[in-house]
C-alpha cells in the first residue's frame, strides 16, 4: 500500500541523491544544480527535524526550483521502488547511511537497516525500474579496518573493525554483484576522511576548528584523545567532484578517493590554531601531553583518557593512483586551506537555521 507521490515529483527527473541532509550530498546537490540538472534529494531525518537541512541552506540551494526534497524511508522496499519508478533518474548517488560509528555498534540492527537493507532496496529498484541509470555507492575506508599494510588500494582485503565498516563492506560487495551479475553501471567510491565547514560538530575535525576559532573565549582546554592517531584527511568538495567523475567514466569501477598522506590529530590541531592566529606548541607525552599557546603559555589542549584509542599498527591511508590514472582526479585542496575555511566559518558563528522549506512527504501507509 504505497501512497502516490505528490504531483510535483515528476517522472523523468534527472538525478536522485539519497542522504540529502548530509555534508557530501549538500555539496553534490549544489554542483548538480549549478550544472543545470534537476535533482530529487531524499532524506529520512528532514521530517523529524527540518533543521537537519541547514547544510543545503548554508549553500543557498535548499529552496532551489529544480530541487525536490523528499522524506522517505529507504529501508521500505515499496517506497524505494515507487520513488525510482516515478523519478526515472539518469544518475543515482547513494550517500545515505548511519555513519556514527558508536551508534552503529550500539544498535547493530538499525545499522543493517540503514546501511545494508536500504542499499539492497535501491539497487533492486534501479535494476528493475531504471536499469540504464548510472549509480554511485558511497563506500568507506572503514572497510579496511585492521589493515595489514598501507596504503590501501581498491583490491586491498576488507578487515572491518566496527559495525559501520562491516555494513559498508557488505554494501560494497552488493554493488559489485549488481554490476557484474546484472550489468548495471554501479561505481563504488571508497572514501577516506573528507572534511569541510559542513561537517557535523561531533567529528574531531569540526570539534577542533570550532574550539580554535573561539579559543580566546574558552573557559577550559579542548579535550582530545590520542594525538598520535593518523588519518588521511581531505576536502569534501574535492571528493564530491570525484563521485561525479566516476559516473562520467566510460566503464563503472571501484575507486579509492584519498590524499595518500597521513597526518596526526596533533598536526591538524596545530594548523587549526594557526588559522585562528595562535601558535600551538606541545609538551609531555601520553595522557600527560598538553598543547599550549606559545606566546602566553596558556594550556589550550589536553589529552582526555575517556577519548583515548590506541593508534593503529598500520594507518588507514588511501592510494588514489587509480582515480588519478582513470579519472584524472586528485585531492587538490591543501590541508591548511580547507582548515582555514572551517575556522573562518566557525569564527563567523554561522546561523544554522533556514528559511521555510517545502518537504514532500513520501512513505508507505
Amino acid at each position: 500500500n504505497v501512497m502516490p507521490p505528490p504531483p510535483s515529483l515528476r517522472r523523468g527527473r534527472d538525478v536522485l541523491v539519497t542522504g540529502a541532509s548530509g555534508q557530501d550530498a549538500a555539496f553534490l546537490i549544489r554542483d548538480l544544480l549549478h550544472a543545470g540538472h534537476e535533482v530529487t534529494g531524499v532524506c529520512r531525518a528532514c521530517t523529524r527535524s527540518p533543521s537537519a537541512l541547514w547544510r543545503l541552506a548554508t549553500l543557498s540551494v535548499v529552496d532551489h526550483p529544480r530541487l525536490d526534497l523528499v522524506a522517505a524511508d529507504l529501508a521500505d522496499a515499496p517506497t524505494v521502488a515507487d520513488l525510482v519508478d516515478r523519478t526515472k533518474p539518469s544518475e543515482v548517488y547513494h550517500l545515505a547511511a548511519e555513519s556514527n560509528v558508536p551508534r552503529n555498534d550500539a544498535f547493530p540492527l538499525d545499522a543493517v537497516q540503514s546501511n545494508v537493507v536500504a542499499s539492497v532496496n535501491l539497487l533492486e529498484a534501479v535494476r528493475n525500474l531504471a536499469p540504464h541509470a548510472r549509480t554511485f555507492i558511497a563506500s568507506s575506508s572503514e572497510v579496511f579496518g585492521d589493515a595489514a599494510s598501507s596504503p590501501q588500494h581498491e583490491r586491498h582485503p576488507y578487515r572491518p573493525r566496527n559495525m559501520y565498516g562491516a555494513t559498508k563492506a557488505f554494501t560494497h560487495s552488493l554493488a559489485t554483484h549488481y554490476r557484474e551479475n546484472h550489468g548495471l553501471f554501479v561505481a563504488n567510491g571508497i572514501l577516506f576522511n573528507h572534511e569541510s565547514a559542513l561537517r557535523d560538530p561531533a567529528f574531531v575535525t569540526r570539534k577542533i576548528t570550532r574550539y580554535a576559532a573561539n579559543a580566546r573565549n574558552a573557559r577550559e582546554p579542548l579535550h582530545l584523545g590520542n594525538l598520535d592517531t593518523l588519518r588521511d584527511w581531505g576536502y569534501a568538495p574535492d571528493y564530491v567532484r570525484g563521485m561525479q567523475a566516476m559516473l562520467e567514466a566510460p566503464v563503472a569501477g571501484d575507486y579509492v578517493l584519498a590524499t595518500g598522506v597521513a597526518r596526526t590529530v596533533r598536526t591538524l590541531a596545530q594548523q587549526a590554531f594557526v588559522a585562528a592566529g595562535v601558535t600551538l606548541a606541545f609538551e609531555g607525552s601520553g595522557f600527560g601531553e598538553v598543547g599550549y599557546d606559545a606566546n602566553t603559555g596558556r594550556v589550550l589542549v589536553c589529552v582526555d583518557p575517556s577519548f583515548w584509542r590506541p593508534s593503529e599498527s598500520v594507518p588507514l591511508v588511501g592510494d588514489p593512483s587509480k582515480a588519478f590514472r582513470d579519472l584524472g582526479w586528485a585531492a587538490s585542496t591543501p590541508m591548511h586551506v580547507w582548515i582555514e575555511t572551517m575556522v573562518e566559518a566557525d569564527q563567523g558563528h554561522p546561523n544554522l537555521t533556514h528559511p521555510k522549506i517545502r518537504i514532500l512527504q513520501y512513505s508507505t501507509g
